[in-house]
């Protein structure tokens, strides 16, 4: 709790000081994004870790944001909500049917999702919070130690102007294998222009979107 309470003040403070409200992102924030996706893109993240279900923490944190997750081999980071949020840590059922247990918004989305890179034996994450009339960058930083189990160390909430906050952890992922994913195009932060690289893309990307879920209603 403390720690989110220093960052909330460390925002207020930046954007109060340097006088920083200005469109997302700026020079800075689109320099250290990690990527953007691009048609036909494919990570390979299969290659080096399981992803044929999500990760969660090996250990239940009342009150931390760290939601489960699944990554795509677009790129796409997928932050999931079980409905019965208990049940998630203290079971970890293997071969759910996730479709059934996450919850989804009305429009048919599970969250708002980001995107990752992979170097090496690290994966970067980047996703987008809305606070105080802007919206802000986060990355964070897992270590890959085998196909099972990721270790978040790292997470930097990158300031408009100024130093970037950033904070250490130690906290493990491990993976469980589940049955129906959603799929990548269930995280309505695919639709922002800013996780694009190319205008044309994004566009396309929209109105195929927009036929889908047409279908979907039909």
């Amino acid at each position: 709790m403390f720690g989110c309470m220093k960052i909330i003040f460390y925002i207020i403070g930046c954007l109060s000081f340097s006088s920083c409200w200005y469109p997302f992102p700026n020079s800075k924030e689109r320099s250290m994004q990690a990527g953007r996706f691009h048609p036909d893109i494919n990570t390979q993240i299969d290659e080096k870790v399981n992803i044929d279900g999500y990760y969660v923490r090996e250990k239940n944190m009342p009150g931390s944001p760290l939601e489960p997750f699944i990554l795509y081999t677009d790129g796409t980071y997928g932050g999931i909500y079980f409905k019965d949020e208990d049940s998630t840590y203290e079971q970890k059922r293997p071969h759910t049917s996730l479709l059934n247990e996450i919850l989804i918004s009305k429009r048919g989305f599970n969250a708002p999702g980001g995107y990752y890179k992979v170097k090496n034996d690290t994966i970067e994450v980047n996703f987008y919070l809305s606070y105080i009339l802007r919206i802000f960058l986060i990355k964070r930083l897992f270590k890959i130690l085998d196909r099972n189990h990721l270790l978040f160390f790292q997470q930097t909430w990158v300031m408009p102007k100024g130093d970037n906050f950033i904070t250490d952890h130690d906290v493990l992922y491990q993976f469980v294998p589940a049955d129906n994913l959603p799929p990548s195009t269930n995280f309505a932060g695919k639709l922002r222009r800013y996780l694009w690289g190319n205008k044309k893309d994004w566009k396309a990307y929209k109105r195929r979107m927009k036929e889908v879920r047409k279908e979907n209603r039909q």
